[in-house]
């Protein structure tokens, strides 16, 4: 009976160590997600704010800018088609009439006001962003010295990579108290 208590007490050690290293883990595991959350919340940097500004209004002037290029192609848009000969291009400016380019939709030629919303991003652009953060100066105080936004992407995916290897490292060793009959 002794050797079987010595057993069990050696077991109870070996399974208190264990837990004391899953404890260890979880409480890096959770350093980890405070450094993340902290990371994900922190304010950005004028720059780094005018930049999504500028990729958004880049996304946005993305289809009006298809449309051109399939003009450019010689596409056929609505009643349009892309002719690029002298006298077609001369005959309508002696005329004076409106050549058939589709300036303000990228897909039709008309002489009336009808902008479609990617064509203002495309053709104004520049002005938009720098006006929107004229504005967004005036009602905010940016804090510079903060981390860069490529460097805070690459501390996520840093610790993204660890919290993955200490979860992996904590599940295994839960699994193995779990498949010696330790459940607390």
């Amino acid at each position: 009976m002794s050797e079987l208590t010595n057993i069990l007490g050696k077991l109870k050690k070996v399974a208190e160590s264990v837990k004391t290293e899953i404890q260890a883990l979880d409480e890096q595991i959770n350093q980890l997600n405070h450094e993340r959350q902290a990371l994900i919340d922190a304010p950005v940097s004028r720059a780094d704010y005018a930049a999504y500004v500028k990729a958004d209004i880049s996304r946005r002037c993305g289809p009006f800018l298809n449309q051109l290029r399939r003009f450019a192609r010689g596409g056929k848009t609505s009643g349009a088609n892309l002719n690029l000969s002298f006298g077609a291009l001369e005959r309508v400016h002696n005329a004076g009439q409106s050549q058939q380019f589709p300036y303000m939709n990228g897909d039709e030629c008309f002489d009336g006001f009808n902008i479609s919303p990617g064509a203002f991003y495309w053709y104004f652009g520049d002005l938009i962003a720098e006006r929107f953060m004229d504005a967004m100066d005036t009602a905010h105080a940016w804090q510079e010295g903060g981390m860069p936004i490529d460097e805070r992407r690459k501390r996520i995916a840093e610790i993204d990579q660890q919290m993955d290897e200490l979860i992996s490292k904590r599940d295994e060793l839960a699994s193995q108290l779990t498949s010696a009959g330790i459940t607390e």
